[in-house]
């Protein structure tokens, strides 16, 4: 219940995108419990909600991607979500040279996460640190 009512704060706030992903990312964690990552998620839509900044949805993205593999130990699950998110990128008319860049920043941050998994056990964490190298990333 708590990530249908998120999802309908993300699709006010943000739009279907943001709810799309967010409930695809819920129905990963759905016997794990996503409920602790909501305050990373609605900052990354409050900044955007009142920035504007449509940008502002990769870090969004990234850091259920990072969390994923904590939810499923699985890595696909990251990289299914972030399929989705670049398929979400076209529907919204990114061009290629913005999806390129975002796969690449995406593909790197994955990897350099992966190989922290073992000193990272916080999967919040982990989100939060993904999500700021997304951020981080909108730099280039």
């Amino acid at each position: 219940m708590t990530a249908l009512v998120a999802a309908v704060v993300a699709a006010y706030f943000g739009g279907w995108e943001w709810a799309l992903l967010l409930l695809l990312a819920s129905a990963l964690s759905w016997k794990s419990g996503m409920f602790s990552t909501l305050a990373p998620t609605l900052c990354w839509l409050a900044l955007f909600h009142w920035s504007g900044d449509r940008r502002l949805y990769f870090p969004f993205a990234m850091q259920f991607a990072v969390q994923a593999p904590y939810l499923q130990e699985s890595r696909w699950a990251s990289w299914a979500l972030v399929a989705i998110f670049l398929i979400i990128r076209v529907f919204q008319a990114a061009t290629a040279g913005v999806l390129a860049l975002e796969l690449v920043v995406a593909i790197a941050i994955l990897i350099f996460m992966h190989a922290l998994r073992e000193r990272i056990h916080s999967r919040v964490l982990a989100g939060a640190i993904g999500s700021l190298l997304a951020f981080g990333g909108l730099a280039f």
